[in-house]
């Protein structure tokens, strides 16, 4: 995504989504989610670099799909991660995202959305 690219992200949600967010927070509303991403891209991520990967997709019918994604946060200032984030080896914040995904007039829309980190002694498969 490109730096503060919130907006666009959020064209991609469908109304009446439900993002589950990794801190536990469930949000509903489109200022909810800027406000909330302004402010970790400004605070704790600011600087960070972030990368994703789709490990799955599979498609449940032909216009709805579920998204597994895991994600790779590095490049945290010294005070670290949100507090509580578990870092990997190399210093990672590392999240699994699944993500629903559903074709309406022509555009695939994000109705749902979950993001967890990947804990301590899980195995997850390294970036290609």
């Amino acid at each position: 995504m490109e730096q503060g690219g919130c907006p666009s992200l959020l064209a991609a949600f469908r109304r009446g989504w439900h993002i589950y967010e990794y801190s536990g927070d469930v949000l509903h509303r489109a200022q909810a989610f800027l406000d909330r991403h302004e402010e970790i891209f400004k605070g704790m991520f600011r600087g960070t670099v972030l990368r994703w990967e789709v490990v799955s997709l599979r498609f449940v019918r032909p216009e709805a799909a579920v998204v597994e994604t895991l994600t790779w946060i590095s490049g945290f200032s010294a005070s670290g991660p949100p507090p509580g984030a578990p870092r990997d080896a190399k210093g990672r914040l590392r999240t699994r995202l699944l993500q629903v995904m559903v074709k309406e007039a022509g555009d695939w829309k994000i109705p749902v959305y979950h993001n967890v980190d990947v804990k301590p002694g899980v195995t997850a498969p390294e970036p290609q």
